[in-house]
């Protein structure tokens, strides 16, 4: 009976101690939830140039203050920070243009958009040792919060092979405050990037869902599913002008209105009921 009881006694040891060895996984929630991992984005139906029946380009502004916008500045998964490491990496190279017009001759490299979000300052200093002014250059690195909207260039199809009015993402751009005198003057864009060279990128970046926690979204599903608030800044038109360049004040949101109705419009006319 006591070799039993010394035997039991042992096993008990025994499993207690392996049991002390092995660690819990901690999960942070209710269930494991994975990462995207090699998260391919979601195919688009191709466009026949025989089956596009009208066509229209508009150029609109995502504004990052407005309250549907706010998952693009979410602290853990900001959308600029994303582009930027793309940046860094070289996944952008051969697919950036200095403004919305794709030409080979409007392109630039990473190398000269890594340059301007870098800044250095001259501070003059006092030297601890001699107690001496001395100058001094420090770098600042760009600062993610200075992002303030993004440009979307997209096209407007109407697809006469499905009969249904198609949007295409073709460009965005990142947008800055431009300053002059610690001013602020305008707004500017960092760089244009070619939508589809991306969008494995965005498809795996993961986004804050909003309505739910339990549902991923990835920036990707974000532009495509069109979930976000914007307003037309400029229209295909002769003279390439923007809206601003031909009306004020609440006129500018009137015309922008008016040529959303326009592309809405045609496609509705085609119909009879």
């Amino acid at each position: 009976m006591k070799k039993l009881l010394i035997v039991v006694c042992v096993l008990l040891l025994g499993s207690e101690a392996f049991a002390q060895t092995q660690k819990m996984e901690i999960v942070d929630g209710a269930f494991k939830r994975e990462k995207y991992k090699k998260r391919p984005p979601v195919p688009l139906a191709p466009i026949r140039e025989a089956d596009v029946m009208y066509s229209w380009n508009v150029l609109r502004v995502l504004d990052l203050n407005q309250k549907p916008n706010l998952i693009f500045t979410y602290p853990k998964s900001m959308f600029i920070n994303v582009l930027v490491a793309a940046l860094k990496s070289g996944e952008l190279e051969g697919y950036l243009f200095k403004n919305e017009e794709l030409f080979p001759e409007n392109a630039v490299t990473s190398d000269e958009i890594i340059k301007t979000l870098e800044s250095y300052d001259t501070l003059l200093v006092t030297n601890p040792i001699t107690l001496l002014p001395e100058q001094r250059i420090e770098k600042t690195e760009f600062n993610p919060n200075d992002a303030v909207a993004i440009r979307i260039k997209e096209e407007w199809v109407f697809d006469k092979q499905i009969s249904t009015m198609v949007v295409r993402v073709i460009a965005i751009a990142p947008v800055i405050n431009l300053k002059s005198e610690g001013q602020i003057v305008g707004q500017t864009a960092m760089f244009w990037v070619y939508y589809p060279a991306i969008r494995n990128i965005l498809a795996n970046s993961e986004v804050f869902n909003w309505r739910n926690d339990g549902q991923k979204m990835s920036f990707d599903d974000v532009f495509i599913r069109r979930m976000f608030s914007s307003y037309i800044y400029k229209e295909s038109n002769a003279k390439d002008l923007r809206i601003e360049d031909y009306a004020a004040g609440r006129d500018i949101l009137v015309e922008a209105d008016r040529i959303k109705n326009k592309i809405v419009d045609f496609e509705q006319a085609l119909w009879e009921y």
